[in-house]
């Protein structure tokens, strides 16, 4: 549907579970990729919406396969109710309107907003530091590690001294 729009170079997955081959096979036409996850309800007992939960999967196996990842979310419709992307952007200008996020950031700004124990600080740090090294570029980890310590200098909770 996005492709009937003029946004081409898009690939409905029509599932959520994307594999290592799949991606592979996505290399010979893509070094980015750009996530639109379903916006979905919130279940109780839950943090996130099945398309978030989903995307923070597969965006780590995609950055670990290679791929600049990011993110554009879709709000949830009238009454909080599920809304997916192939019916929300009906032209590209309300595609454009959707913040395009870098996948590494967006990320963190999830499970960092989740820390409550320094257990959780701890894992969330462990978590990020090992995506930015997945990247096995000194220019991009030094500009990650300085946008994430400038993002949460106030929590006090980011200290990258060694991604190794």
């Amino acid at each position: 549907s996005m492709q009937k729009v003029g946004i081409c170079n898009t690939i409905a997955s029509l599932g959520s579970a994307w594999t290592a081959q799949q991606f592979e096979s996505l290399k010979r036409y893509a070094t980015k990729l750009c996530f639109l996850p379903d916006a979905d309800e919130i279940k109780s007992g839950e943090k996130y919406g099945t398309g978030i939960k989903k995307v923070m999967v597969n965006g780590l196996l995609a950055i670990r396969n290679g791929f600049s990842v990011s993110v554009r979310e879709i709000p949830l419709g009238k009454g909080n109710s599920k809304q997916d992307p192939g019916s929300y952007i009906t032209g590209k200008p309300i595609y454009n309107d959707l913040e395009e996020e870098d996948f590494i950031t967006w990320y963190a700004k999830y499970i960092f907003d989740d820390c409550e124990t320094t257990d959780d600080k701890s894992r969330a740090i462990n978590t990020i530091c090992s995506m930015v090294a997945t990247l096995k570029d000194d220019v991009k980890e030094e500009m990650y590690v300085s946008k994430l310590q400038d993002i949460y200098k106030n929590k006090n909770i980011l200290y990258f001294d060694n991604l190794q």
